[in-house]
């Protein structure tokens, strides 16, 4: 055709300019909405973390019940490193002996952890996760007994920390609740409770 308008393009605008090709015009649409999407993406990202840190524990323990039970763990400590040196050598009555030594320190200081009345942000929920972190010491104690009369009966210890049907061990559940609270002193394994058996490793003093 001579001089005729193509029907596939596009009519001037009004003011003489060409209108941009509509493809162009809806990528620029789409590059909008993704740009959008990604700001609230990052918003919502950045919102969550901010919470997971900020947010408070029910369980957690003020800062002085921290203090006082890292003391009575700190004084227990002090006490199993007064007691006899575990000898791979020795006869099974002084190992048994000093099974029992431990446990009744181990005991003593629970005692004087349970007469602690936690506090925290919520105090129910502080002190019953608490007092369940006091069962499972008082649970590794009793199984640390149970080891004597096999030690006595035929010289072999078996202890048994973990019993068939348990999600866990018992100590790495108080292990979880040590590092939740910052109690660093009561490690199980700083105060080696799971230990019957093995010359005793206890931290440097100092």
């Amino acid at each position: 055709m001579d001089g005729g308008h193509d029907a596939r393009s596009e009519a001037p605008h009004p003011n003489g300019a060409l209108r941009p090709p509509r493809p162009a015009r809806a990528h620029r649409v789409r590059r909008r909405l993704l740009a959008g999407g990604a700001v609230v993406f990052g918003l919502v990202w950045a919102y969550a973390i901010w919470y997971s840190v900020t947010r408070t524990n029910p369980e957690d323990l003020d800062d002085a019940t921290v203090a006082a039970v890292e003391a009575e763990c700190d004084a227990a400590l002090a006490r199993l490193r007064e007691l006899p040196a575990f000898d791979p050598g020795g006869g099974v009555e002084d190992d048994a002996a000093l099974i029992e030594d431990e446990n009744a320190v181990f005991e003593a200081m629970i005692e004087r952890l349970a007469a602690i009345e936690p506090d925290g942000p919520d105090p129910a929920a502080a002190r019953e996760a608490y007092r369940e972190w006091l069962g499972d010491w008082r649970a590794l104690v009793d199984r640390r007994a149970a080891v004597v009369p096999d030690l006595l009966a035929d010289g072999t210890a078996r202890p048994d920390f973990r019993r068939e049907g348990e999600p866990e061990p018992i100590g790495t559940r108080m292990q979880t609740y040590v590092n939740a609270q910052g109690l660093s002193a009561c490690d199980p394994s700083r105060l080696q409770i799971e230990n019957v058996d093995r010359p005793r490793e206890y931290p440097r003093e100092g």
